[in-house]
């Protein structure tokens, strides 16, 4: 099943909603805030799920939209951006340490 996950800006807060097609409709899920819970397990959920999209097909997918892929790692939040720069975060979203990809 075919997932997109979209960003919303609301009166300056950002929103994460999950849709997909089902029985001919689609569907939206809110997951809230990047520190919520329900969003924080649907990335988890992309970690473990077998047959989770691959790492390239992501990155292809979220830059072409001007949006970072955000992974997890050793407990962390890792958002990859376009540019190469990656920020680990922690449970609260403050970001812990920056590093740059060369290629």
């Amino acid at each position: 099943m075919k997932k997109t996950l979209s960003l919303k800006t609301i009166k300056g807060h950002e929103y994460y909603y999950l849709s997909f097609h089902r029985g001919g409709k689609v569907i939206s899920t809110y997951l809230g805030k990047v520190s919520s819970l329900k969003f924080k397990k649907y990335l988890l959920s992309l970690t473990s799920e077998s047959g989770a999209l691959p790492l390239e097909k992501a990155k292809r997918q979220n830059f072409k939209a001007g949006a970072p892929v955000i992974t997890v790692e050793g407990g962390y939040l890792i958002y990859t951006y376009k540019n190469g720069i990656r920020e680990y975060r922690d449970s609260k979203n403050k970001v812990l340490k920056v590093v740059v990809e060369h290629d």
